[in-house]
């Protein structure tokens, strides 16, 4: 589908579809942009505030929902986990789709859905722990 042509004041101009939209956005996002941008090392401290603060968290939740072995496995977050997570999230604010699971499935037949793969950089299930458990401050100070 491509956009529509308008005339304002005699002069055609071009009004993009969503799907034309969708399409830019993905040629102009590239993954390892965007964690060059993650890498510098002035934000070394704001992303171990972040792996810390999700893994305390996790920690604090789960012992007082005393989860213990029911449940899902909590693996203690990473570095990788907290970046890839957050870049993920970016993606998911530039490319709109109705649920979270949209963009692990295979079965939706969207250009810019396959474009993306999810699915090599985290599972769903990970990202949703994540998801649980990300924060940014300990909650008993």
């Amino acid at each position: 589908m491509t956009g529509r042509q308008i005339s304002t004041s005699g002069e055609d101009q071009h009004i993009p579809s969503i799907q034309d939209q969708l399409f830019n956005t993905q040629k102009m996002l590239d993954l390892s942009s965007i964690l060059i941008l993650f890498g510098d090392k002035k934000s070394q401290y704001l992303w171990k505030l972040l792996v810390d603060q999700t893994n305390l968290y996790a920690r604090q939740s789960r012992d007082e929902q005393d989860i213990g072995e029911r449940g899902r496995r909590w693996i203690p977050t990473d570095y990788h986990d907290i970046m890839i997570f957050v870049a993920i999230l970016m993606i998911m604010g530039l490319a709109p789709l109705p649920r979270t699971e949209d963009y692990w499935t295979d079965r939706l037949s969207l250009r810019y859905v396959s474009l993306i793969s999810l699915k090599n950089l985290m599972s769903l299930v990970r990202f949703q722990q994540i998801k649980r458990y990300f924060h940014l401050a300990d909650n008993t100070k």
